[in-house]
């Protein structure tokens, strides 16, 4: 069932998009006929225009649209439990603030588009490898520049993929198995020789023609930080031991309404 804080947001923005006025009815003292206006407020003040009739019945349609997503709306916040009503409130306010999730069965948000890959602070890497790298470093605390330009000796200007504490510039070679690919990447690395760039950092991902798709090892790119004391063993193996200690053996479970499994001891 769908999160409750996502209905109300949803009826939020439904309510938004609806006429901003309401209306008030009034009857004519010389042909006691039912004349309506439209009541707004502009420049801190309460106004109103009177509604062609050609208009009234399309006029009176919309606004009591709008009444009943706003009925609809307190009903479903008064429906929220006491104990919860917390936990919806930030909710809301954090899918009002950053927008609401796709839903992966609607054709039309699913329609394919030209969209970037989008990191957690709303910059964008280039490849999705580039994004889970941006993770890892996140992870161990390495600080880190995307993309940023880096003016060298000659006065000309690099744009590495990531540039590390002491210099150190990163390219994450992503294709080496496409040869204009891997022969533009032969050529970048004589010309950060030839500037006499030394602290060069050089990871690439494995392509797997049966899938046909990219295999990224991130125990290969830990190991290249130590190589280049980004990180110490020490912590290095702690990462590699605390994430092996997840893969427990696999176990049979059981679907309840109120499941029985202690997940705590899992």
């Amino acid at each position: 069932m769908e999160d409750i804080a996502i209905r109300i947001v949803k009826l939020m923005q439904e309510i938004k998009q609806c006429v901003t006025y309401s209306i008030s009815a009034k009857r004519s003292k010389g042909t006691q006929k039912t004349q309506y206006y439209y009541q707004y407020t502009k420049d801190h003040k309460r106004k109103q225009k009177l509604i062609p009739s050609k208009d009234v019945k399309q006029a009176l349609a919309d606004f009591a649209r709008k009444q009943e997503l706003k009925r609809q709306l307190k009903a479903l916040q008064a429906s929220v439990p006491c104990e919860e009503i917390q936990d919806v409130r930030a909710r809301v306010r954090f899918f009002t603030k950053f927008g609401l999730p796709r839903d992966p069965f609607d054709p039309e948000q699913m329609k394919p588009r030209n969209e970037p890959n989008v990191y957690l602070d709303d910059t964008t890497r280039d490849s999705k490898s580039e994004i889970i790298i941006s993770l890892l470093l996140e992870l161990l605390k390495i600080t880190y520049y995307y993309n940023t330009e880096l003016q060298t000796r000659d006065g000309s200007y690099r744009k590495p993929d990531f540039i590390l504490k002491n210099q150190i510039l990163w390219e994450h070679l992503g294709k080496m198995d496409d040869a204009s690919y891997a022969a533009t990447q032969h050529q970048k690395l004589k010309e950060y020789r030839a500037l006499g760039i030394d602290k060069l950092m050089f990871t690439t991902e494995i392509y797997n023609p049966e899938k046909k798709t990219s295999v990224l090892n991130l125990q290969e790119i830990v190991k290249k930080f130590v190589e280049f004391q980004l990180i110490s063993t020490r912590l290095a193996r702690s990462l590699f031991r605390k994430t092996r200690a997840q893969n427990r053996k696999p176990i049979r479970m059981r679907y309840d309404a109120q499941s029985k499994v202690d997940w705590k001891n899992m």
